[in-house]
């Protein structure tokens, strides 16, 4: 009487805990993982219940009706554990619907196979036999072939989501190894159960202890919910905010084996390499021409041999950058610029390489960061341009000063000339002033909604009249609206005025035509004044500016600068006969905040700095703003606007 009532109080406190754990789980709905592992739970609780229901019958057709009752909870349990491991360690994208019905195939057959068995095959048991002993019965039972294909499957089931959960114990994260330790209990019980059972070592011949087992699997469960709070603090939300880290990151993430080849890459990766997956490409394909690094002291790159400039592998490094492949030998983390050419002309990317290693320090592969620095670059040296110019001119004209300072000191002046001429320069000087601050706005602030190009050359042409009244301006525009990237406003204001403020012929004319093709609106200005300088042109075009090569005028760095900015080209031809025609073509763009404002309307540009304060600008025209202290230089060209057979052309996509 005590065995007997000793087998019920374990059988049915199996099934009360396991049916425990269940509630409890299914309360922490909708958190990752919880469903299914309330799932997993229930199929569990059916099993151990209705095996515990076929124990105690001692009818042969009940004891059959509940065995082939508990399939239900069989081939339940070890779908239910593995899409719960998934989701709870993270991978949730292996959960859909779509694959969920794809892993419960088997299952479904299987369950199908057991209800049919006996009456229309014998393929899950090939023979099954009655016996009671007391009040227990048991059923002896012969594997047919579709058993043990279950059995191999759905071991493996369990064993490849007890295999994720297993590597969360294993990680240096305590805050889940508690948890993972409990779990990995909830799969390990039933699969030895099954193994004692399916091998023949099950001490009772016949009896399957696997639904027991669960006893054990209920106790951790409820262990992980109550005492280690698995559903609450689960490692999704680690492994989901590091990849989306990765996929997210402003920044290219590549992965090689120690072959160099990319075994995975994040989206921004694939857009700075302009490919739609990198991976199985080898690094020194990637990074151009191979690897380039660009020094920073004189600006050359490296050029290697093998494919885009390396040979991977010839020289022992497989080809990836010199500076990350240093890294590897010290573990430490290195970096590169490289120069990158795609279609959209030249990158420039800076590379961080570190080294990938396993738990005995053997190295596994390498992992770059790959960040785009091109406007950081063009920015810097642009800046640098700026501050070189600057010095050039202050130092020039307070040299000037200097020398009329001496002249008032030492020499016979007529001291209202003097005065005259040290007011010039400091009107000069003051206008330099308000044009570095334009520069400085182009280059380090949002230029605002996009601006009507017809419009802005209206404005400007306008203003020329009023301020030029000497100067014949002639415009062609069409009869629509062309937006533009406000900085466009900026370049035709600078073309303009100049045109008309340093054109010396005995007729100055200046014309203006806006045309639009292909999605772009191209703006021709020309006059028939006497040309910008050579030293002043080929100082822009190759966007540097040296000690011996100082462009005294940062008018025509501005206009080249504000067509990058927007986008756009900017040409410079001579014409026959004498004079400039300067082209500059921008990308139409979409309407976006407004029509945007013309080149005038930003600070400094409508002869007042910042503050509102006046800017003036010297009467002999001092401020050129595309040509040299002589003021010779002028945006023109010839009244009948033909160029010559010299041109420069700087491109505003580099």
């Amino acid at each position: 009487m005590v065995s007997q009532l000793f087998t019920v109080g374990v059988v049915w406190g199996s099934v009360l805990v396991v049916a425990a754990s269940t509630v409890l789980a299914w309360r922490q709905r909708p958190r990752p993982g919880a469903t299914a592992f309330a799932v997993a739970m229930l199929a569990a609780t059916w099993w151990v219940a209705t095996s515990s229901l076929g124990l105690f019958a001692l009818d042969p057709a009940v004891r059959v009706f509940w065995a082939t009752a508990e399939w239900a909870g069989i081939v339940t349990f070890p779908v239910a554990w593995l899409v719960f491991a998934l989701a709870y360690t993270g991978r949730s994208e292996w959960t859909s619907a779509r694959r969920i019905g794809s892993l419960s195939v088997v299952p479904a057959v299987t369950f199908a196979l057991a209800l049919t068995d006996g009456v229309f095959h014998d393929l899950v048991y090939r023979s099954v036999d009655f016996a009671a002993f007391g009040t227990v019965s048991i059923l002896y039972r012969t594997f047919g072939p579709w058993f043990w294909v279950h059995a191999a499957y759905s071991t493996a089931l369990l064993v490849v989501g007890g295999a994720l959960v297993v590597q969360l114990a294993t990680e240096r994260r305590l805050l889940y190894r508690g948890q993972a330790t409990a779990l990995v209990l909830v799969v390990a019980a039933p699969l030895v159960g099954s193994a004692v059972y399916v091998g023949g070592a099950s001490p009772v011949e016949g009896f399957d202890p696997t639904p027991y087992t669960f006893v054990i699997s209920g106790a951790a469960g409820l262990a992980a919910l109550t005492q280690f709070s698995f559903l609450d603090a689960v490692p999704v939300t680690n492994r989901v905010a590091r990849r989306s880290v990765v996929e997210n990151v402003d920044a290219g993430v590549l992965v090689a084996d120690t072959t160099g080849h990319v075994v995975d890459a994040n989206p921004r990766a694939g857009a700075l390499f302009d490919t739609d997956d990198p991976e199985g490409a080898h690094v020194s394909t990637l990074l151009p021409e191979s690897v380039r690094p660009e020094r920073a002291e004189d600006g050359t790159g490296r050029e290697g041999d093998g494919p885009g400039g390396t040979d991977p592998g010839a020289d022992g490094h497989d080809g990836v950058p010199e500076s990350c492949d240093r890294a590897s030998a010290d573990h430490a983390v290195a970096e590169d610029v490289v120069a990158h050419e795609r279609g959209d002309g030249v990158r420039y990317y800076e590379v961080s390489g570190t080294t990938l290693t396993d738990e005995s320090g053997a190295l596994t592969g390498r992992i770059y960061l790959v960040r785009d620095v091109t406007d950081r670059r063009t920015r810097l040296q642009r800046l640098n341009v700026l501050n070189r110019v600057l010095r050039h001119n202050l130092r020039n004209e307070m040299n000037v000063i200097y020398g009329f300072a001496d002249t008032l000191e030492y020499g016979d002046p007529d001291p209202e000339v003097v005065a005259s001429d040290i007011r010039g320069k400091a009107e000069e000087l003051v206008a330099l002033s308000g044009r570095a601050r334009e520069i400085d706005e182009l280059l380090t602030e949002d230029d605002g909604p996009p601006t009507d190009l017809c419009r802005v050359v209206a404005i400007e042409c306008g203003r020329v009249d009023d301020d030029y009244p000497g100067v014949a301006v002639d415009t062609e525009t069409p009869g629509e609206t062309l937006h533009v990237d406000a900085s466009a406003g900026t370049v035709v204001a600078n073309l303009v005025e100049n045109a008309a403020r340093h054109n010396t012929a005995d007729e100055p004319r200046v014309t203006v035509t806006v045309t639009a093709a292909d999605g772009e609106a191209t703006v021709r200005v020309a006059d028939n004044g006497p040309g910008i300088p050579e030293q002043e042109r080929s100082a822009v075009d190759a966007d540097l500016e040296t000690q011996l090569g100082h462009g005294s005028g940062l008018g025509l760095w501005l206009v080249n600068w504000g067509t990058t900015n927007a986008g756009g080209d900017l040409t410079i031809e001579d014409r026959d006969g004498g004079g400039t025609v300067v082209t500059a073509t921008f990308p139409l763009v979409d309407a976006g905040e407004g029509p945007g404002a013309s080149g005038r309307d930003r600070p400094g540009a409508d002869g007042t700095d910042a503050s509102g304060e006046a800017r003036t600008t010297a009467s002999d025209g001092a401020e050129s703003t595309v040509a040299g202290d002589d003021g010779t230089g002028s945006t023109g060209a010839g009244g009948d606007g033909t160029a010559g057979d010299d041109a420069v052309t700087t491109d505003g996509g580099s």
